[in-house]
C-alpha cells in the first residue's frame, strides 16, 4: 500500500557520495554532511521536466538520477548547465553523474511520457492504461446507483 503522505521523505536519498533524485517533486534540499543546498523546480505531471539548482554550497559527488521505468529508452534527456550528459542506462536504473558542484549550477531533466497499457498481475483480463506514471482510467462498478 502506498502512503502518499510518505513521499516527500523519498524525493533525495543519499548515501556516502553520492546523492539519489528519486522524485521529481518540486522541494529543497539541505544536505548538512555536504554542506550543499538544492532546489528542484517543477510542475511534473504537468509537465515533463524537472529542474534541479544547486542553491548554496560546493563539493564533489555522484548526483543520481532516476530513470524511471515509464520513460522510453534513450529518451530522457539531462542537461548540467546547458550541456547534454551523455549516458548508457536503461529504464528502471540511474543516471550517474559525478562531478565538482558548485552554486548556481543547473541540472535539467526531460522525462517525455508516454500512453501504454499494462497488463494487471493476477488479473489477465484487465489492463490499466498509463500515461507515464499516472493511472489514466480504471475499471468501476457498472451499476447505477439509486441514491
Amino acid at each position: 500500500m502506498e502512503n502518499h503522505g510518505k513521499y516527500g521523505e523519498q524525493i533525495y536519498t543519499h548515501g556516502k557520495d553520492s546523492l539519489f533524485l528519486n522524485l521529481f517533486i518540486a522541494s529543497e534540499l539541505n544536505w548538512k554532511q555536504k554542506g550543499i543546498r538544492l532546489k528542484q523546480e517543477t510542475l511534473f505531471p504537468d509537465e515533463a521536466t524537472t529542474k534541479l539548482s544547486v542553491t548554496g554550497g560546493a563539493g564533489r559527488f555522484t548526483l543520481m538520477v532516476r530513470y524511471p521505468s515509464w520513460v522510453k529508452e534513450g529518451a530522457l534527456k539531462i542537461l548540467v548547465n546547458g550541456k547534454q550528459v551523455p549516458y548508457q542506462q536503461k529504464p528502471s536504473s540511474y543516471i550517474a553523474i559525478n562531478r565538482s558542484w558548485k552554486k548556481g549550477d543547473v541540472i535539467q531533466v526531460e522525462l517525455p511520457m508516454r500512453t501504454i497499457i499494462e497488463p494487471m498481475l493476477h488479473v489477465p483480463e484487465y489492463v490499466a492504461i498509463m500515461h507515464g506514471p499516472i493511472l489514466l482510467s480504471a475499471r468501476t462498478d457498472t451499476k447505477i446507483s439509486e441514491d
